[in-house]
């Protein structure tokens, strides 16, 4: 009985630990002005709900930048999240994303777990 409550308990905890969400989608360059138009979004593809709180989105051209922390947010299995300008009316959370649209400098996002 003992040896299958701490099995149990490590098989919760072990799936707490590895969920992470994953980039879904990016808009890195839309059409026009890019000003307040460029967005992320991020999926939860597990079963159990991920703690996002202190996560960070970083975009790098010749460095790395950080773009937004989240503050306390849970994102629930199978849910999205979008983070944009504030020309993106549908985002959960609005921030001055600014991503590298080519030229010289390497383009890359980064999403980081807390």
């Amino acid at each position: 009985m003992i040896s299958a409550l701490v099995c149990a308990a490590f098989l919760l905890i072990s799936g707490y630990l590895n969920a992470q969400a994953v980039i879904n989608e990016v808009c890195y360059d839309p059409e026009g002005a890019d000003s307040g138009k460029e967005w992320i979004e991020l999926y939860n593809p597990g079963n159990q709900t991920i703690d996002l709180s202190g996560s960070k989105i970083y975009s790098c051209g010749t460095s790395w930048t950080l773009q937004f922390e989240f503050p306390y947010f849970l994102l629930r299995p199978g849910y999205l999240v979008m983070i944009g300008g504030p020309g993106m009316n549908n985002a959960q959370f609005y921030a001055n994303l600014s991503f590298q649209n080519g030229g010289s400098a390497s383009d890359a996002i980064r999403f980081v777990n807390a």
